[in-house]
């Protein structure tokens, strides 16, 4: 992850690195397996312009951990209505690993443009924060 977005920069003008290792540090919070937080460390790997593929982290890790970050990267916010409404079948780490991101992104969202702040506001009100209370994560402190 390091070696991936080692030229990369978040609008803040930290390294980009630091969310995953944010989403990685949450995820460990809440007691997740070792595969979300290889995949929180992985975020955005193979979308961000890095030499990674989903085929070399199959190889490097597991069928497991590709197919989660390839889930974990195809996730648009306002599908998850649609996936609940169809109650179709999908890894719930997705989500909590979509949670912890979001999570993330809402505590630096100072560096966002107003409108970008406004829509990722709204989106969590209306969708991911629904999710927590369904998932039973507001009960976990160390999320604040």
């Amino acid at each position: 992850s390091c070696d991936a977005y080692k030229d990369q920069y978040r609008k803040s003008g930290e390294p980009y690195v630091i969310h995953p290792l944010n989403i990685a540090l949450i995820l460990s919070q809440i007691d997740m397996d070792k595969e979300s937080l290889i995949v929180g460390l992985l975020y955005d790997v193979i979308t961000k312009k890095t030499n990674i593929t989903l085929e070399k982290v199959e190889s490097e890790f597991s069928r497991e951990i590709a197919k989660l970050l390839n889930d974990v990267t195809c996730f648009k916010p306002y599908d998850l209505k649609k996936i609940i409404e169809e109650d179709s079948e999908i890894d719930g780490r997705v989500f909590i690993i979509q949670l912890a991101s979001r999570l993330h992104n809402m505590r630096t969202i100072k560096h966002m443009n107003p409108e970008v702040y406004k829509e990722k506001a709204e989106e969590t009100i209306e969708i991911f924060s629904p999710i927590a209370t369904k998932l039973n994560l507001r009960k976990y402190k160390k999320w604040g």
